[in-house]
């Protein structure tokens, strides 16, 4: 015989959603009224222990942004996997990725450095020899000096 938990009250669980749902949203308004960055939401989402924050879709948090739509949200999102090594991802997999899948510990930051090297701006420098370098695995036919 199973000992199974006591049940949780209706209106406790019902009060905790609510108040889950209204941290996702507060964070979401604060990056679209420019009052929160996108780091200022991941910094929250660690650190808090209710959860609440893991369970926003990366691409809804980037397009919350002020000029940001789905492509280029998108975009970030494909380059952060891209630095992680995956290529081929399909479109479904992208709007669902959660910031608990980026925050996720077992990663070992690595997730979170790659989207750190996919949010920063470009630029064509000659010290980077490949986009996400040195987080990215080297391309097939891209060599640095000294390589045959």
């Amino acid at each position: 015989m199973s000992v199974q938990p006591p049940p949780v009250p209706v209106t406790r669980a019902a009060g905790s959603a609510r108040r889950a749902n209204q941290a996702r949203a507060s964070a979401l308004l604060g990056v679209s009224e420019g009052v929160l960055q996108v780091q200022d939401v991941l910094t929250q989402a660690a650190e808090d222990p209710s959860g609440a924050l893991l369970r926003i879709r990366l691409r809804q948090l980037l397009m919350a942004q002020p000029d940001w739509g789905p492509s280029r949200s998108e975009q970030i999102i494909r380059r952060t996997l891209s630095v992680l090594g995956e290529t081929d991802v399909e479109r479904a997999r992208i709007v669902e990725i959660r910031l608990a899948w980026l925050l996720d510990n077992r990663a070992g930051g690595m997730r979170v450095a790659a989207f750190c090297e996919a949010i920063r701006p470009r630029s064509k420098s000659p010290a980077e020899p490949w986009e996400g370098f040195p987080y990215a695995p080297q391309p097939a036919g891209v060599f640095r000096r000294g390589q045959p």
